[in-house]
């Protein structure tokens, strides 16, 4: 590997930690803001993530073709050769502790963004069967499956769901 190929995977690796930082910093913060049912910050730590992940899938892309993996990415899961090479080119530049604490980080990231998401939907869910309530209507009247069996996790009124 050239010095410069080396020093263009070093840039890409700084990014990808750079923006495993970040993201790990905007879901703390949003997790903070559902906490608090701060709606502004809520909606900034959205914005937020989605930049980043923006940014993270263009790191992953500069990559994939630093490693000769010049395909789309779209709907496939990740190409073994594609790896391997990488690893060795991370390993060949000195790399790899760094890339594997991005890697690490970025991890813990996506266990927080389930988090928050698991939050998100309880959330939502809540609020729906307040509406419910309040408007005095069901948004979905049936007590029985498809099937014909009475559904538990469906059936009630919102009243009893909150």
């Amino acid at each position: 590997m050239s010095q410069a190929d080396s020093h263009d995977l070093a840039l890409i690796v700084d990014r990808v930690e750079q923006l495993g930082a970040e993201l790990m910093a905007a879901l703390l913060a949003e997790r903070s803001a559902l906490r608090d049912r701060a709606v502004d910050a809520i909606v900034l730590a959205a914005a937020t993530k989605q930049a980043l992940f923006d940014g993270l899938a263009d790191a992953t892309r500069r990559l994939r073709e630093h490693a000769g993996d010049t395909t789309s990415t779209i709907g496939r899961r990740r190409d073994p050769a594609t790896r391997d090479r990488l690893r060795t080119q991370l390993e060949t530049a000195g790399l790899l502790p760094q890339w594997q604490q991005a890697s690490d980080r970025l991890a813990q990231c996506m266990l927080l963004n389930q988090h928050n998401g698991i939050v998100v939907a309880g959330q939502l869910a809540l609020q729906r069967n307040l509406l419910e309530i309040v408007c005095g209507r069901e948004r979905d009247a049936s007590l029985y499956s498809p099937l014909g069996r009475i559904d538990h996790l469906q059936g009630g009124t919102a009243l009893a769901r909150v």
